[in-house]
């Protein structure tokens, strides 16, 4: 995007609030949007309507983030899209950003892209729009949205950019272009989208309340903007920072009213494939039953592989009565907290205890991301993929046996054919000594094998293999210098 473009946005974000006048929406909003966007797609893969306020680029990856936030990639064409995207010349920040956030999605090469956009990253932590320019709010907010799509929100460069745009924010809680541009709620909506996704991987919560209080003090008393783009993004930027609905829900209420007969927000790709994503998130978001409690969720997940850990134990002092369990996805929400300070406790079987203080207000909710749970000493990791060995294709439900030290340990696999497990009864890892695992009997089929590594699955043949550990160590079924690398196939 040109500093003409740029500008442009801007302007727009400055000038009064208007209404329009629309079709209301009926309770099926989302499907009839979604529909609507959908026949908006070009041969070409990119998404485009007769009246725009973005680029092609923008909305079709906007376009892209509705469907797969409301589970529905399926309902456009994936594949023209990335090509689409993949032809672009990427000169630009933003541009770069989005593609690789939508590859990311796409399941398609990004690599060369994220390798690019670590080079425009400037000595103050901020990121320009080409490799040697100065650094921007605007582009450095792009780029932070793709580390956190990444999985890099813990890193030098994630800290340093954080540390740049907090450095940008004025004192009123608005961000704008540069400092020689007015405050803007566009900047300020967008930015608090971007830095959202650190929430106590950083201290940035006082900053982002900060951002919070000037968007709500620009919203007119019955919930109206300027345009319906700006009020989506207002909420897509508050709505995962609160659990007081009712400071944006005269904005949602308004944002439905302005919906066409024909499915569309102002007959255009980008603000409705905005609307969408917006309307979504409101309709999906975890609220407790009393908006004057607070809400704490997250996602526990191993250190190492980054993979959810299922049944860690969430220990919530001083309120034990609290205490739970997370789910199979590693997810955790604790409703209905009390203003105050809280101490959370996370344990697992074959892990490192971790805790945290949290402090917490009515009406607040804290997503804390990924809390990353160490290995124990004791302990060590065994993980892989199976797989059809003729055709490749991931073998869902496949039970995988492991016995180290005389101890068996089993799993069935994934849909996407992936398996962890953790072995304890290691001894400490102080010389590195590392431990043979233990042959066993694995039946496949009525016949007996003795192996170590067993993994059997309706229609396949047993596969067997033999790999060492140490303790603390993680590993798939191929030894390689005491560290395993490959995959389980037929």
């Amino acid at each position: 995007m040109n500093v003409w473009f740029r500008v442009f946005y801007i302007v727009l974000a400055l000038l009064p609030a208007m209404l329009h006048a629309h079709t209301s929406a009926t309770s099926d909003d989302i499907t009839r949007g979604l529909a609507w966007l959908s026949s908006q797609q070009q041969a070409d893969g990119s998404f485009r309507s007769n009246t725009m306020a973005a680029t092609d680029w923008q909305a079709s990856t906007e376009a892209l983030q509705a469907f797969a936030s409301a589970g529905q990639l399926d309902h456009l064409n994936t594949q023209t899209l990335a090509t689409y995207l993949a032809g672009l010349n990427a000169h630009e920040t933003e541009l770069l950003s989005r593609r690789i956030s939508a590859n990311l999605r796409l399941s398609q090469p990004f690599a060369d892209d994220l390798a690019t956009l670590a080079l425009r990253q400037n000595s103050d932590g901020g990121f320009g729009d080409e490799n040697g320019f100065d650094s921007s709010v605007y582009d450095t907010l792009f780029a932070l949205q793709v580390l956190a799509n990444a999985g890099n929100r813990a890193s030098p460069a994630t800290s340093a950019a954080i540390g740049f745009l907090l450095s940008q924010q004025r004192s009123d809680g608005s961000f704008a272009l540069d400092s020689d541009t007015a405050s803007s709620a566009y900047i300020t909506a967008l930015t608090l989208r971007a830095v959202t996704p650190y929430l106590y991987v950083y201290n940035v919560g006082e900053s982002l309340n900060k951002g919070q209080e000037y968007l709500y003090s620009l919203s007119a008393a019955n919930g109206s903007w300027q345009s319906d783009w700006q009020a989506a993004l207002f909420l897509l930027a508050v709505v995962p920072l609160t659990t007081d609905v009712t400071r944006y829900a005269n904005t949602l209420s308004w944002l439905k009213l302005q919906q066409q007969g024909n499915g569309s927000w102002q007959d255009d790709a980008f603000t409705t494939a905005l609307a969408v994503q917006a309307l979504y998130l409101s309709a999906n978001i975890s609220l407790p039953t009393a908006p004057d409690k607070a809400t704490v969720r997250g996602r526990t997940v191993d250190a190492g592989s980054a993979q959810p850990l299922a049944n860690v134990r969430i220990t919530t002092s001083p309120l034990s009565a609290t205490d739970l369990l997370s789910d199979a996805q590693g997810s955790f929400v604790l409703n209905g907290l009390e203003e105050g300070s809280y101490r959370l406790t996370y344990e697992a079987d074959g892990y490192l205890t971790a805790s945290q203080t949290l402090n917490v207000k009515a009406g607040q909710l804290i997503d804390l991301g990924d809390i990353r749970l160490n290995l124990a000493p004791t302990t060590s990791l065994v993980r892989g993929v199976v797989s059809d060995a003729n055709t490749g294709l991931p073998v869902a439900q496949a039970l995988v046996q492991v016995t180290l030290a005389g101890t068996t340990t089993d799993t069935l696999t994934a849909v996407d054919g992936s398996y962890q497990l953790r072995c304890r009864q290691c001894q400490p890892d102080d010389q590195r000594q590392r431990l043979p695992w233990r042959q066993r009997q694995c039946q496949s089929g009525g016949r007996q094998r003795s192996r170590v590594f067993c993994a059997a699955a309706a229609g396949f043949r047993t596969h067997r293999a033999a790999a060492t550990v140490w303790p603390g160590a993680g590993c798939h079924d191929r030894t390689t210098a005491g560290r395993c690398a490959g995959r389980a196939a037929e």
